[in-house]
């Protein structure tokens, strides 16, 4: 008899125990909710908004988009301090990388290298796809007055 009650109270342990292990092993789904308190530069009113997360690492970690750079020696109409033109070659997933006149770089590695990143930006973005940048590139300078039409 002082077997079998302590036969019960050692199922219910073993029970709890494989219970809480398995909430352990795997935790919530569901994310967390921050609420972020601004000064909006524009309107100067308080603003609110909300950031979700699984855990802390997450929200300190930076979001890095994954951009391809593209060489270039010259960086006449590459519009970089435009913020349109830059939102733009952003959303196509690249950049320029200017690269100097006097930082050694041989022609084949920079041939090469742009070669690649354009393989890559064409099944990434599709076909065609500097056309339709160029020509959001362009409504942008317009739009800006960086060019007159």
């Amino acid at each position: 008899m002082e077997f079998s009650a302590n036969n019960g109270n050692m199922k219910r342990f073993i029970f709890l125990f494989l219970l809480l292990s398995v909430a352990c092993f795997f935790p919530s789904t569901q994310a967390q909710v921050k609420t972020i308190k601004e000064k909006s530069l524009i309107t100067g009113k308080t603003i609110y908004y909300q950031v979700g997360y699984k855990n802390q690492r997450e929200l300190d970690t930076p979001v890095r988009r994954n951009q391809i750079a593209i060489f270039r020696r010259n960086t006449k109409n590459l519009l970089l301090g435009n913020k349109c033109a830059e939102d733009i070659m952003r959303d196509y997933k690249f950049r320029y990388a200017v690269v100097p006149p006097n930082q050694r770089i041989s022609g084949t590695r920079y041939f090469f290298h742009n070669a690649w990143a354009n393989i890559r930006l064409f099944f990434k973005n599709g076909p065609f796809w500097k056309n339709r940048m160029h020509k959001k590139i362009k409504e942008c300078r317009r739009l800006t007055g960086d060019i007159v039409d």
